[in-house]
């Protein structure tokens, strides 16, 4: 289940219930919108399901949220790039004169985005609430588990 909503995505780009871009003429549905969700929602879950139990039930509102908002940078930047809407093209809708931000068109909240879920990846950023998964279920080690003895001796010479 994705992250956001096409309300969230809606939010974030002004409008987007059928805009076409001015340079190319495409058109962005909601059942793209809604696949972008599901494939952004795959490309997060890949990333933390070495770390936490999938899907999330567990994570506090914030974590959520911080969830949601990496998840709306890939839906974002992905429309931004297919529709090639620049940062001086208005959008449309019942907003005039706004425009999607440089940051967005140029890929920098989407970087950003992909450093966040590099950050939960690697635990520099924990999910909070989150099962974590247990080192049973995670990462392994067939040394421990199988009780192997070093054969490398301290205080030893061996060769």
């Amino acid at each position: 289940m994705p992250y956001a909503t096409r309300q969230d995505i809606a939010n974030e780009i002004r409008s987007i219930a059928s805009f076409p871009a001015p340079a190319t003429g495409k058109e962005m549905d909601e059942d793209k919108v809604d696949q972008f969700l599901i494939e952004a929602d795959a490309e997060i879950n890949s990333k933390l399901q070495n770390r936490y139990v999938i899907p999330l039930v567990n994570a506090t509102t914030e974590a959520g949220e911080l969830l949601k908002k990496i998840e709306i940078d890939f839906v974002v930047y992905r429309i931004a790039k297919i529709l090639n809407l620049k940062k001086d093209i208005p959008i449309g809708g019942d907003i005039t004169g706004k425009t999607i931000i440089q940051k967005i068109t140029e890929g920098d909240t989407f970087k950003l985005a992909i450093k966040r879920l590099d950050d939960l990846n690697t635990g520099r950023i924990i999910i909070a609430g989150a099962d974590q998964l247990s080192t049973q279920q995670g990462n392994r080690s067939v040394v421990v588990d199988c009780d192997v003895q070093s054969v490398i001796l301290k205080d030893k010479t061996q060769w």
